[in-house]
């Protein structure tokens, strides 16, 4: 679910049509124009060395990774590790393709490479490209951020392994093909519904809608999240309603966050009567073990983290509460 893609608009239509069964009142589209936006048409990854050829299928690029050539890139592959400066020492990456592997922290998005400034440094050493492997089990396809100005891919796990077998054997090559482009004059768009109250007062329950991949964590557990309690707090008599709600599923997150910072420039305008904001923010999961070559589910929900800002008096109550 790209912002400004067919699949994002649907998005947007379901959370209406949702809004209007569960009957929230004045539903309503409120578009924003989006920044150009860069978006991956075609790549392609493959090792070779030792007479053999390795196709790295899982091989997807990071958002906004530079194009290569249109002919591509044929370069040699060196082994960096972790990224730390220690992993790089006598290492000359000029040039090449480096390979780093990342431990997730807790998350494809967050993890040790992110963390540590691997990437920053391929670019500072002069690498020519990165091959990112966040160790998940498996061969997963994720995105992973990339290295600024450098072609840069997230890899699977036993394309990885398979491609260290290589490298382990002799001299090896990767060829790198990534064309690219910027597009202009999309467009995404608030979804807003209301629950009157006994009060003009507002608390507004927002979530995000736009996502990589299927995105059920990451915000369709947020989606669900916001919708159940729209759902919820419908079926209460408006006189029982304290304040008025208002439900939102809010504008590419993932590309400026247009629909969050017009809420937040407005605060003394249109959200004047503001009195509490809550964003459902991918907000269930369940724990993960790594063991050994397996990625184990529990029967547990992850710990979720928590932010409460602009109201000290809230966060001790919400504290006091766990206590």
């Amino acid at each position: 679910r790209i912002a400004g893609t067919k699949a994002d608009q649907e998005m947007e239509e379901y959370a209406a049509r949702r809004f209007r069964e569960i009957g929230l009142q004045d539903v309503r589209m409120q578009p924003f124009n989006l920044p150009p936006q860069w978006f991956a048409l075609d790549w392609e990854v493959s090792a070779s060395g030792g007479g053999q050829t390795l196709a790295l299928k899982t091989a997807f690029p990071s958002a906004r990774s530079a194009a290569t050539p249109a002919a591509g890139l044929d370069l040699d592959v060196v082994w960096v590790g972790a990224g730390t400066e220690l992993d790089y020492a006598g290492r000359d990456v000029k040039g090449k393709a480096v390979l780093i592997t990342s431990f997730p922290t807790p998350s494809a998005n967050i993890h040790t490479a992110s963390q540590n400034g691997a990437m920053e440094r391929a670019v500072q050493k002069g690498a020519a490209a990165t091959l990112l492997n966040i160790y998940l089990p498996g061969n997963v396809i994720n995105e992973a951020g990339g290295a600024q100005g450098l072609p840069s891919f997230a890899i699977g796990n036993e394309d990885t392994a398979q491609l260290r077998r290589m490298m382990e054997k002799g001299p090896t090559k990767v060829r790198i093909k990534l064309s690219t482009e910027m597009r202009a004059n999309l467009t995404d768009s608030n979804v807003w519904g209301t629950l009157p109250g006994a009060t003009d007062e507002e608390i507004v329950i927002f979530a995000h809608h736009d996502g990589y991949f299927e995105a059920a964590f990451d915000n369709a557990t947020g989606s669900a999240t916001m919708l159940g309690l729209a759902e919820y707090f419908a079926k209460i008599p408006q006189a029982q309603r304290k304040r008025t709600l208002k439900f939102v599923s809010t504008a590419a997150h993932h590309a400026g966050s247009p629909g969050t910072r017009w809420m937040y420039d407005n605060l003394s305008g249109a959200m004047s009567k503001t009195v509490l904001v809550i964003n459902c923010e991918h907000t269930s999961i369940t724990q993960q073990y790594l063991q050994g070559p397996d990625l184990r589910r529990s029967n547990a929900i992850n710990a979720e983290r928590r932010w409460v800002n602009g109201n000290a008096k809230l966060g001790r109550l919400a504290l006091d509460a766990y206590k």
